[in-house]
């Protein structure tokens, strides 16, 4: 009791911070709340993926209305002298707007460090952004038709896309990322928060749906993503739909995905960081329009607003009666609420790590925990497995029984996208049906004993792709293990996977890597101050630059070189030595490297290191703290999941109704 009190105490909670906005995606909740209510249903419930339905008609007018819009935005692109642009033909590039290449970016998870890290980078290829088109990269968001996201990486789609596709500049001027998403010191702010917390939770469980720690944990985290006065209690992903960036296709088409955990499905616990499901998993996608997965056991999507709905076979439990307001954007762990809470199970991740480990604390925590969480909708059983989840009403029950194995159950188990390890969500983008060229993708992995990324995510999605029934989905050949992309240098720059290839999207991949600052920050790092935050946008600056190479003009071949080569044309000498530099040539070196992977800030001339978001440039790499000037020990982040398990034994006594506790 008393360990528990202290604990508590130790706890921070995050508060309001905001104004009312109309730029931001409207309550269009029924309920005007936080709970899902009944509507009538479409007339077509469930949509399945064939030749002559392969995007929904939403969505084909979204990207029909984006790509019109990127005319424009090739021609500033490419005619920016910063480019130094050399024997390309813009004109007759621009002639046929119809072969315009089709561009994704991609996020990987990684909790605030990845958010950071995209956030960065975002600023960096951001034409609004006066320092990156001076050193040539910005413009590319405005080409990008997709923008996928998962777990940490949901974080920052989420937040891009439900208030209204703002500057970098001005998300950072309203995330309250100071403030620790489950803690504040002081005992007497803990229980009011919670209180608070449990008020507008309990709304969907008195409608009658079930709760989970994802709900508390999402709607934490939307108190520091969303910018509006009751932190997007009823906001909803369908509203984005209404928001003038998306009507005018002002921005890329959002998407989040989440993993499913099979019924019965053993899960495999590695480390603090990784909690491993099959690599065949489902991938389920979340975006403005629609919910569902591509992958072939089920092929099948329902309208985003009526996420939620009970059916079989298509047809709704309770005759014409559909569920709407599930699709809540400020719930967990995903990216806008229930959605944003449902990608990254993290939260979940860190409890799983104290109930398994041998330490006597860890062991009397989660003694606590569980004994807390067996009143509660989601029951003692779910902590036997190391991780737990987000349930869903399972609209596709009833749906390819033969093949889609939660065909039978009432409810679908999602969980962290990242879970089976494929942490940069290439899998929606790289689908043939959304006709995807190039894909950026940005890599904040915690892959390495020092948390910096070594391209396992990439491997995985080989290795997925590589077995049936996934073979027919296009992708690039990259090494088949993480020891090449160590030793082969791949993980310490930007690298181009797929260039010399046809059929298959090119891959642009961006690796966090320190060349103002050490941004190697542990997943469980919950609040950032403002000079962390400047010192992530600082450094994506600079990675996007290549560090002063002549990488900003090599990223203009490669986003360019799909179409040149639809069309025939050839290359130009400049972009045979830009892929010839930082094109893969298919060499691997599968020997264990010599040492773990600890990279070091370069000698950068003061003069030469660009600012970031507007803020001053950084003479020398910021040592304001530990982990900032050092490389991260692999211990670090217990401190932090010793704060996660407080806030969910609080938040569990909320869920199981006994606050004698307290």
């Amino acid at each position: 009791m008393k360990l528990y009190s202290l604990l508590l105490a130790s706890l921070a909670s995050a508060t309001p911070h905001s104004s009312d906005r109309s730029d931001v995606a409207p309550n269009t909740a029924p309920s005007g709340g936080y709970a899902p209510s009944n509507s009538t249903c479409p007339p077509v419930l469930v949509r399945t993926i064939n030749s002559s339905n392969p995007l929904s008609p939403d969505e084909t007018a979204f990207v029909t209305g984006r790509r019109n819009n990127a005319v424009a935005a090739w021609q500033s692109y490419l005619t920016n002298s910063a480019l130094n642009l050399t024997g390309f033909n813009t004109s007759a590039f621009l002639q046929n707007t119809s072969n315009l290449p089709n561009v994704a970016i991609a996020v990987s998870g990684g909790g605030y460090r990845a958010m950071l890290h995209a956030a960065g980078l975002f600023n960096a290829f951001d034409s609004r952004n006066d320092t990156a088109l001076k050193q040539g990269t910005g413009g590319i968001v405005q080409l990008a038709t997709y923008l996928a996201g998962l777990s940490g990486g949901s974080w920052f789609v989420g937040s891009i896309a439900v208030n209204n596709f703002p500057t970098i500049p001005q998300l950072h001027s309203f995330w309250n990322l100071e403030s620790n998403v489950v803690s504040q010191p002081g005992l007497l702010k803990v229980l009011p928060y919670y209180r608070s917390l449990e008020q507008e939770v309990s709304q969907k469980g008195d409608a009658g749906f079930d709760l989970s720690l994802t709900d508390f944990w999402g709607r934490g985290l939307s108190r520091h993503l969303v910018n509006n006065s009751d932190n997007g209690l009823g906001t909803t992903y369908s509203s984005v739909r209404n928001l003038s960036a998306y009507t005018g296709y002002g921005m890329p088409f959002p998407i989040i995905i989440a993993d499913g955990r099979a019924p019965g499905e053993v899960c495999y616990f590695l480390d603090l960081h990784q909690i491993i499901i099959g690599t065949n998993a489902t991938i389920y996608e979340f975006n403005p329009v629609e919910f569902g997965s591509w992958d072939p056991s089920l092929r099948s999507f329902i309208p985003m607003e009526f996420l939620g709905t009970a059916a079989h076979a298509g047809v709704p439990n309770v005759t014409n009666v559909c569920v709407r307001g599930f699709d809540n954007a400020g719930a967990c762990h995903l990216g806008i609420d229930f959605i944003m809470g449902t990608s990254a199970t993290l939260f979940n991740t860190a409890i799983a790590t104290l109930i398994n480990s041998n330490s006597s604390l860890a062991s009397a925590l989660g003694s606590l925990v569980k004994g807390v969480l067996g009143g509660s909708s989601e029951g003692l059983g779910r902590w036997d497995l190391p991780q737990t989840e987000a349930p869903y009403p399972n609209t596709f029950n009833g749906i390819n029984p033969q093949s889609f194995l939660p065909s039978g159950e009432g409810e679908l188990a999602l969980v962290d996208g990242g879970t089976d390890n494929e942490n940069v969500p290439l899998w929606p983008v790289i689908q043939p049906e959304r006709k995807v060229d190039v894909i950026l993708a940005l890599d904040a992995s915690a892959d390495t004993t020092f948390f910096w990324p070594n391209g396992s995510s990439l491997v995985e999605t080989q290795d997925r792709i590589s077995k049936d029934p996934f073979k027919s989905v296009p992708f690039p050949t990259v090494p088949s293990d993480t020891n090449t992309f160590v030793n082969r240098g791949l993980n310490n720059r930007t690298t181009f996977f797929g260039c010399n290839q046809t059929g298959v999207p090119l891959v642009i991949y961006v690796p966090n890597h320190p060349y103002t600052a050490y941004t190697n920050f542990s997943t469980f790092q919950l609040s950032y101050e403002d000079i962390e935050i400047n010192a992530f946008l600082n450094n994506a600056m600079r990675e996007a630059a290549g560090n002063g190479t002549t990488l900003p003009t090599c990223l203009a071949c490669a986003l360019t070189s799909r179409a040149l080569q639809r069309a025939g044309t050839a290359q130009s000498d400049q972009c045979k030595a830009c892929f010839a530099q930082y094109c893969w040539d298919g060499v691997s070196n599968s020997t264990a490297p010599n040492g773990e992977f600890e990279p070091s800030i370069p000698d950068v001339p003061a003069s030469s290191q660009p600012g970031g978001a507007g803020t001053p440039d950084h003479p020398t790499p910021i040592k304001q703290k530990g982990n900032f000037a050092t490389k991260m020990a692999p211990a670090a982040g217990l401190r932090e999941v010793a704060v996660l398990v407080a806030c969910v034994v609080s938040a569990s006594v909320v869920l199981g109704g006994s606050l004698v506790l307290l």
